[in-house]
């Protein structure tokens, strides 16, 4: 029971802190016009990398090797995090500022700089403070991580919007005042441990020797998912920015949480076993989310494209609608079979310690992406960069699945590809003959027809895995 349990405690932050930043997406379309929703979305992705750059190698090592048993190696690994998160904040302030300059096509305001940069740096500390509590298992403080900083952050961008008018500087500082008021209290709450001294520079090689490449994975990654909107800038402007960055964002983001509202768990239970048990055991661990992020996915994209228009007519502003209509099945696809990577393949490989292997895919991944969303761009428009960034991502997966498979064993069964795939036809069978919803309720009847169909069908074929998944005896065996 003990997997079942934990994915369930970690349902609310999986699903209520997507939701939110779903909601942040939807509203500020009603808010910002389309050259300003598209430069906020270029900011917003740029703080990401800065983040990558500069923490996301020890956020890595803290989720893979942070010590429960001994407290002198402990001791060494927290102070050693603080000095690294304060290094990274200042690297994050200068490196966001810069890319903020450049971005503009005139002079940037000092407001916006300094806000974005702000934003940037608390974001990179409460995306590693929640990491550190993921490690140490506090599940409720993870949760306050992922829900609260995105919740307060929209609220106080209303407000701001309201009193001071909406702006791209008023929404940076909302951002930065509401992360903060969640970095705070959870610094109070992680489990540190005699902080005092300095670095401990034996530790930080171990870090950066395991995160390096985790790191430089993840910011090839970044390279990968966000393509699409720098191409997008280069070629047709901010403007056109704004009004993919909504149906793209959307469906990208429905696929990710997916797959961490599915698979969260999982790692630091791998991770664990692995420790104590072996590397056997923890692989075992982690082979059970294929099934499930298969089972979880697939659905998921299917019934997206049913109610894509219906679903942008009813949440975004009119001038968003067509645009986001048109792009959210490809972006649910292709986010869905990047996800199938991140939270399934790469796991396995980091597991592993194959970090080196993980980077070649994303690099491979990147390069591919950038090279095909371009030539599509040129050559058939925002059409052509859409499925561009669509073929790189199903050629790096499917690389992956080949590597990972012949160290480890099939992947996917027979079965499991079977119970889901009937399920989905059934699934879109019955959406197909159902009129089109319109409207919140129409959308949301559509919606829980479609999911009791598959899940119906899934279940009877699936019905012995889903009980012994319930009790926490569904446990793949390792065939390296």
């Amino acid at each position: 029971m003990m997997l079942l349990r934990k994915t369930l405690l970690y349902m609310p932050a999986g699903t209520l802190g997507p939701l939110i930043q779903l909601a942040t997406i939807v509203v500020l379309t009603h808010w910002l016009a389309p050259v300003e929703l598209g430069v906020y979305a270029l900011v917003v992705a740029l703080q990401d990398l800065a983040q990558i750059a500069t923490l996301s190698w020890w956020s890595q090592y803290v989720l893979r090797y942070l010590d429960e048993t001994d407290p002198a190696l402990r001791a060494r690994q927290d102070r050693t995090e603080i000095g690294v998160i304060a290094l990274a904040g200042i690297a994050q302030a200068l490196l966001v500022a810069g890319f903020t300059i450049v971005l503009g096509d005139g002079p940037a305001e000092p407001g916006l700089i300094g806000s974005a940069a702000l934003a940037g740096v608390m974001r990179g500390t409460v995306v590693h403070a929640s990491v550190r509590a993921r490690a140490q298992q506090q599940i409720g403080l993870h949760a306050f991580a992922q829900m609260a900083a995105p919740c307060l952050s929209l609220g106080l961008s209303l407000a701001g919007f309201a009193l001071f008018g909406p702006g791209l500087t008023v929404a940076f500082l909302a951002m930065a005042l509401g992360h903060c008021l969640v970095a705070l209290p959870m610094a109070l709450k992680l489990d540190y441990r005699q902080v005092r001294g300095g670095i401990d520079h034996a530790t930080l090689r171990r870090g950066f020797r395991y995160g390096v490449f985790t790191a430089l994975g993840a910011g090839l990654a970044w390279g990968s998912m966000q393509s699409m909107r720098f191409v997008t800038d280069l070629v047709f402007g901010a403007a056109a920015v704004g009004l993919i960055h909504v149906g793209w964002g959307i469906g990208q983001r429905i696929a990710t949480q997916l797959s961490v509202l599915a698979t969260t768990a999982l790692f630091p239970m791998a991770a664990s076993r692995a420790r104590t048990e072996g590397i056997a055991a923890g692989v075992g661990q982690l082979l059970v989310a294929g099934p499930i992020l298969l089972a979880v996915l697939a659905p998921a994209t299917v019934g997206l494209a049913f109610v894509a228009g219906p679903a942008a007519r009813l949440l975004t502003a009119p001038a968003y609608q067509e645009m986001t209509a048109a792009i959210l099945p490809v972006a649910m696809l292709a986010g869905g079979v990047r996800a199938f990577r991140n939270h399934y393949l790469d796991e396995i490989l980091q597991l592993t310690d194959r970090s080196r292997l993980m980077t070649a895919l994303d690099g491979l991944e990147a390069v591919t992406t950038m090279l095909l969303c371009g030539a599509g761009a040129l050559l058939y428009g925002i059409a052509g960069a859409l499925i561009g960034c669509l073929v790189a991502a199903i050629l790096a997966t499917a690389l992956a699945v080949v590597l990972v498979a012949r160290q480890h064993g099939p992947l996917l069964t027979a079965r499991a590809i079977f119970a889901t795939g009937t399920a989905c036809l059934a699934m879109a069978a019955v959406l197909a003959a159902l009129p089109r919803p319109e409207g919140l309720v129409g959308l949301t009847v559509t919606c829980c027809l479609g999911g009791t169909v598959y899940l119906a069908i899934y279940t009877l074929f699936e019905h012995r895995a889903l009980r012994q998944l319930a009790c926490g005896s569904f446990t793949r065996k390792h065939g390296g």
